[in-house]
């Protein structure tokens, strides 16, 4: 398409549509669009008020009435112009946008035909860039939201990892509700908020059946934990108990248990673990004499004592003493020291014999002097 044009010495040229060219060859064609653009504005602008449409945006950006852009708000044309929206969304920043939403009549199109005289406003919403950090990677997000709107924040209560380690909330770092997993924000601007978390082992225990352990339960991590177990728990009989013997780990992966033969200890808790309160049943072992007792003391079961009786006591030097002869309450040897195998209680006595000094005096010698049991023949 071409354009004739008179130059300034009145000759006729044919002017293709570049502009520089229409600037230079044709100044009277700019002037005749100019009027060609600005006509339906201006023809609606001589309209009577209840007659215009009148365009105005919540944003400054440009528009088209029938085609034509305009710049300037509120812009006034008549009805049954078809208006578009040229822009849609705008970054005010990295962190700050513009978005066109609707017109205020309701549609949502960009392009919509104001068949009714009225004002109508092109409505954008402000959005700022809220951002939820997380340690757990489920919850971390980037959104964008409404500016100054109030934004709902939701996390669960408790968080389970695997079996025996968990997260337990406790708390954001804004917002209306932080110490609750229900949060509510409303940013004004680009916002970054936390949810912090408390990472927890479970500490499992076992023990004889109805015995009370201290420490069972959840713990953060990296805390000292106490673990508490009785010494002694009562048997089926007053000379029978069991006895606490040592702590010991039966979970995987396994636990260095410092001091595990104490009762009570103190144990840092670095996974999840599960620790058994070790027993064993033990029995009342009393041993005795006629002089009173030797021993008595609880033996746990299957271990070995070592046991022992004087061979003899004098009670009267020289004239009566008594002489180990055996044991009895128990399938033991003669002798005097013994080691048995403890798998019940027992009752063991030192068995003596009595014995008596008989002493011969005779001017010409004699025979039978020596220590008799009571009760025997002396042979002089």
């Amino acid at each position: 398409m071409y354009i004739r044009c008179r130059d300034p010495s009145g000759r006729v040229k044919k002017v293709s549509r570049i502009a520089g060219a229409i600037l230079r060859w044709c100044p009277g064609f700019l002037v005749l669009l100019a009027v060609w653009v600005l006509l339906p504005t201006a023809a609606a602008a001589q309209q009577p008020p209840e007659r215009q449409v009148a365009v105005n945006s919540t944003a400054r950006y440009p528009i088209t009435i029938d085609g034509v852009e305009v710049s300037t708000f509120p812009a006034i044309t008549k009805p049954g112009s078809n208006v578009c929206v040229l822009t849609t969304l705008s970054y005010v920043s990295e962190e700050e946008r513009l978005v066109f939403q609707s017109w205020s009549h309701g549609p949502k199109e960009t392009c919509v035909t104001l068949n009714e005289p009225g004002n109508y406003t092109i409505q954008y919403t402000h959005e700022v860039l809220l951002q939820v950090r997380s340690q757990l990677r489920a919850y971390r997000s980037s959104i964008w939201v409404p500016r100054g709107a109030r934004t709902p924040l939701k996390v669960d209560a408790v968080v389970v990892e695997r079996p025996g380690v968990r997260y337990s909330f406790e708390e954001w770092t804004s917002g209306e509700s932080r110490f609750s997993p229900e949060n509510t924000i409303a940013p004004v601007r680009p916002t970054a908020l936390e949810v912090k978390w408390r990472k927890e082992y479970l500490l499992e225990l076992e023990g004889p059946e109805g015995t009370r352990l201290v420490g069972f339960g959840w713990h953060p991590e990296g805390s000292a934990v106490v673990l508490k177990a009785p010494l002694i728990i009562p048997g089926a009989g007053q000379d029978e108990r069991y006895q606490f013997v040592g702590w010991e780990g039966v979970s995987n992966p396994a636990v260095e248990i410092a001091g595990a033969a104490q009762p009570i200890l103190t144990l840092r808790m670095d996974d999840t673990h599960k620790i058994r309160g070790h027993y064993k049943k033990s029995y009342l072992v009393d041993v005795r004499s006629p002089l009173g007792v030797i021993k008595t003391e609880w033996v746990l079961e299957g271990a070995q004592l070592a046991i022992e009786a004087p061979p003899s006591v004098e009670v009267d030097a020289n004239k009566e003493r008594i002489t180990f002869k055996g044991w009895g309450g128990a399938s033991l040897g003669s002798s005097a020291k013994q080691t048995l195998s403890v798998d019940r209680p027992l009752t063991i006595n030192a068995l003596y014999d009595t014995e008596y000094y008989v002493k011969v005096v005779s001017p010409y010698g004699a025979t039978g002097d020596g220590w008799y049991i009571k009760g025997k023949t002396a042979t002089v």
